[in-house]
């Protein structure tokens, strides 16, 4: 019997690749570029650990590996992903997609404040007239008693929202589904 091949986005080998490959002996785990020429290989594997990748290779990939089963992608959601090919085989059960549920929502919630802090503050304009030796007087804004507007409260929105309420701004989510939710 073969062994499995698994495909890894090469952005993810770095950190993850000699880590499976050790826990995973049994299994080959094929690096997959972002963009350019498919590595030999793909044609055997049944599952992709995806992230970073230009969908026309994607789409290629999904030609090239017939019997590619499961793909696991490293963000939030996956709407972007769905083209017809996607689509009809997850609608024939050829295929499965799963995602990282919750794995952004911290990192991507302090990356929202650190740019609200970044704009507020100026930093932009202090930071060039540092470069050019200048000595400004940059206006700037306080966060607390702004209105932040959050477009997709739902996990990572909530991470922003209550940040963003302890820096003491009023926040207003909008979201598919309206409902009362904390933080907001």
């Amino acid at each position: 019997m073969n062994r499995p091949t698994i495909l890894v986005s090469e952005i993810l080998v770095p950190s993850l690749l000699e880590r499976l490959q050790a826990r995973f002996p049994q299994v080959d785990f094929l690096p997959v570029p972002r963009e350019g020429e498919l590595p030999a290989g793909v044609e055997r594997a049944t599952g992709f650990f995806r992230s970073a990748m230009t969908q026309e290779l994607f789409e290629e990939l999904l030609v090239r590996a017939p019997d590619l089963r499961w793909v696991h992608i490293t963000a939030a959601g996956f709407d972007w992903l769905m083209s017809d090919n996607v689509r009809r085989r997850l609608e024939d059960g050829s295929l499965t997609l799963t995602r990282s549920a919750n794995s952004y929502n911290v990192s991507i919630g302090e990356y929202v404040i650190g740019a609200m802090f970044l704009l507020a503050k100026g930093f932009p304009a202090a930071i060039a007239a540092q470069e050019r030796r200048e000595w400004t007087n940059p206006s700037a804004r306080e966060i607390g008693g702004s209105t932040v507007g959050i477009i997709g409260a739902g996990a990572i929105g909530g991470e922003i929202a209550w940040r963003a309420r302890a820096l003491g701004a009023t926040v207003t989510g909008i979201r598919r589904t309206p409902e009362p939710m904390e933080h907001f």
